[in-house]
């Protein structure tokens, strides 16, 4: 009887591993790494000595984890592999540590008005079509459209309307004195026979102080920039022979 049940036992186990249908398998990642070699699939990028699925560099990757698991380590092992390969990366540094541990000034550009060594920006440089000023605006706008915010969405709006008004002499003290220091009428009269006319304008003051209310707020880190910045984020990106 005991003999029967063991039989029996083992053929199970055999039928179960011959009857699998789908489904990935568990494995070490020595043997995951020499799968991915192997199959001509191993990315040149490496975390703990495990290749990325090749071509999938650029695809989103989430790092995640408490404290002390190794979330800093992986991007420590990452940036210096992008060097490497003279690849380049947008790195936004909160705290300065990677700042401190990797930056270096003969190849890589720092964009923080508050360093000496920072490259100077000032948004128009990055406003090459009239879609531009838009788009800058709105990396400025703290608009949600589930919430529909009447005076967020009309900041946004006039923050891409003032940019075109000082885009010949790209002046950002004009910029930040006629949105934040002006008053309600100074500020409806800026923007007078432009393409917001009908929502600033000094028969709407309340509606106008609302949305210089709100723009203000949007734009206060605009203040730390300093005039004649000639930096371009896109042309950086668009030349081949920068490696930061």
């Amino acid at each position: 009887m005991i003999i029967s049940i063991v039989f029996f036992t083992a053929q199970g186990k055999k039928t179960i591993i011959k009857a699998k249908i789908r489904g990935a398998d568990f494995v070490g990642y020595k043997c995951l790494a020499k799968m991915l070699k192997s199959a001509k699939k191993a990315s040149k990028i490496r975390f703990g000595g495990l290749p990325l699925v090749k071509n999938s560099e650029r695809l989103h990757i989430l790092i995640t984890g408490t404290t002390g698991t190794g979330k800093t380590n992986m991007l420590n092992e990452l940036l210096p592999q992008i060097r490497l390969h003279k690849d380049r990366a947008i790195i936004v540094d909160t705290t300065g540590a990677f700042t401190d541990r990797f930056f270096d000034p003969k190849c890589d550009k720092l964009l923080n008005p508050l360093e000496k060594n920072s490259e100077q920006w000032l948004p128009w440089n990055d406003c090459f079509e009239a879609a531009d000023f838009h788009d800058i605006a709105s990396s400025f706008s703290n608009y949600t459209p589930k919430l529909d915010d009447f005076f967020a969405k009309n900041a946004e709006l006039v923050l891409s309307e003032a940019l075109k008004l000082y885009k010949d002499d790209k002046d950002i003290i004009k910029l930040i004195h006629t949105i934040i220091y002006s008053d309600n009428r100074q500020f409806a009269k800026a923007f007078r026979n432009t393409a917001v006319s009908g929502i600033i304008s000094e028969s709407a003051l309340e509606t106008s102080a609302g949305i210089q209310s709100t723009l203000g707020k949007n734009i206060t880190s605009l203040q730390y920039l300093k005039p004649g910045g000639s930096f371009s984020i896109k042309e950086w990106f668009s030349n081949s022979n920068e490696t930061g």
